[in-house]
């Protein structure tokens, strides 16, 4: 899994989030009651039961000249996953 958090304020600037699994919430990524923040990134090629790129679950996500491709989810959200 790539990064989990809950109760976080989270920057993510330049960088890559890339083939990651996981069976259950967030691929690559997945916050929780957080502050997210993605500039100049890419989240690609990760996989999940939901959000296969990013979950977001009751969480302000602000996303900025980053790339979410080829993310994939058995159940919904294949690039991402809001929620609440």
């Amino acid at each position: 899994l790539g990064t989990i958090t809950r109760r976080a304020v989270v920057n993510i600037q330049e960088s890559e989030v890339n083939n990651n699994i996981t069976g259950g919430r967030g691929g690559g990524i997945w916050v929780v009651s957080t502050n997210l923040s993605v500039n100049r990134s890419k989240i690609n090629y990760n996989r999940g039961g939901g959000g296969g790129g990013l979950f977001n679950e009751d969480s302000l996500a602000i996303i900025r000249r980053s790339k979410i491709d080829f993310n994939t989810a058995t159940a919904l959200g294949g690039g991402i996953l809001n929620l609440g």
